[in-house]
This record gives C-alpha cells, sequence and structure tokens, in this order.
C-alpha cells in the first residue's frame, strides 16, 4: 500500500518527492560537494564556471573521515573560489531572470546537454550557480503534470577550455552525472542508419 501511495506523489509532485526516490534508488552516485566550507547541491558542480575555481578537490570514499555517513558514500568534492568570485543562489537567479520569488517552490530541472541530460537536484535550496554558466531559464509544463517545473539549462563551452587540471577534473565529474541522466532518461527514439551497397566492378 505504502509501494502505491509513493508511486502516485512521485507521478504527481516529481521535484517535492525526489528525496524519497534516491532512499530508494540504485542511481543515485553523487558525491558530497562544498564550495568555500558551505555545503551545496551536486549538481552545482555543472554551473561552476572554471575561471572562478581556485582549488578543487575530490577525495574518495575510502578516505573518508566520516565513515558511515551516507552523504559521503560516494567520495566528496571540495572547491575553493578565488578572491572575489560570487555565486547565485536561487533566489538570485529568478531575480536575475526577472521571474518571481515564489518560482523556487517549484521542482526544478538542471539541463546540462543533449535532451536527456536533465537531471533534479537532491536539495534546490542549496543549488549554486555561476551567472556565465547559466544560458536559460524557463518555466515549462509538461503534459500530464499538475505542476509546472523550471529548467535551468547550462551554457555549453565550445572552445574546448577544459585543457587546465581543474577544467579536466570538471568533465570527470560531469560524466557522472551524463551517466547518471541517461539511465534516468532513455532516449524516446533509436535510430539506426542503413547503408546501401556500393558495387565498384565496371
Amino acid at each position: 500500500m505504502n509501494k502505491i501511495l509513493l508511486a502516485i506523489y512521485l507521478i504527481f509532485f516529481p521535484g517535492a518527492s525526489l528525496l524519497a526516490q534516491f532512499s530508494m534508488d540504485s542511481l543515485y552516485k553523487r558525491p558530497h560537494v562544498t564550495i568555500d566550507g558551505q555545503q551545496v547541491d551536486a549538481l552545482s558542480l555543472l554551473l561552476l564556471d572554471q575561471a572562478q575555481i581556485a582549488t578543487l578537490e575530490v577525495v574518495s570514499p575510502e578516505n573518508e573521515v566520516g565513515v558511515g555517513r551516507e552523504d559521503l558514500e560516494f567520495g566528496t568534492v571540495e572547491v575553493t573560489l578565488k578572491d572575489g568570485a560570487k555565486l547565485l543562489n536561487l533566489p538570485e537567479l529568478l531575480k536575475l531572470y526577472q521571474l518571481k520569488a515564489t518560482v523556487a517552490q517549484l521542482p526544478v530541472v538542471v539541463a546540462f546537454g543533449f535532451s536527456s541530460d536533465k537531471l533534479f537536484p537532491k536539495d534546490q535550496q542549496i543549488l549554486a550557480f555561476s551567472e556565465r554558466k547559466v544560458r536559460s531559464v524557463v518555466i515549462e509544463r509538461k503534459f500530464g503534470q499538475l505542476l509546472p517545473q523550471f529548467s535551468v539549462t547550462k551554457r555549453q563551452d565550445y572552445h574546448n577550455d577544459s585543457k587546465t587540471p581543474i577544467g579536466l577534473q570538471l568533465d570527470s565529474l560531469n560524466h557522472l552525472f551524463q551517466e547518471e541522466a541517461r539511465k534516468r532518461n532513455p532516449a524516446d527514439t533509436g535510430v539506426t542508419f542503413g547503408r546501401k551497397e556500393t558495387n565498384l566492378e565496371y
């Protein structure tokens, strides 16, 4: 009976029920993340401008001090910002994009690549954003949803600025989110291209 009620809740309130989902979800393998000593949601790593980062240290689970803590099960990422660097929180992001503060109560989805590369944060209230890394903020209502949600889309850097050590670390961490997203959101369609056989004999 409890599973049925949980399933109904997940359908109608997808953002609000994510903590319950993650507690029973083997796909959730996100690290514990701190920026300047403050915990942030792990998806903040997708929205950080590496130009603002002074240091980034990845601590593997076996080296964690707090053994047994659930939030340390998949390692820790400790980020220190450069002097003067400022990140936005959710209310500040909404204000920047001239959206009402009440929008923060809606479920947030972070889009960071192809159409399937979308994830909900575990705690959207502690998301942190680099202004330069946000391409758009859009409120959307999908068919069958009672509540709208708003999506924050990551700006892609196609000039390949990930050659620095910090950039390469961020890329490696982002692959974890990409892997999770593509398992959660399998493509709706698959395409197989045929190849015409060419007769080279004349």
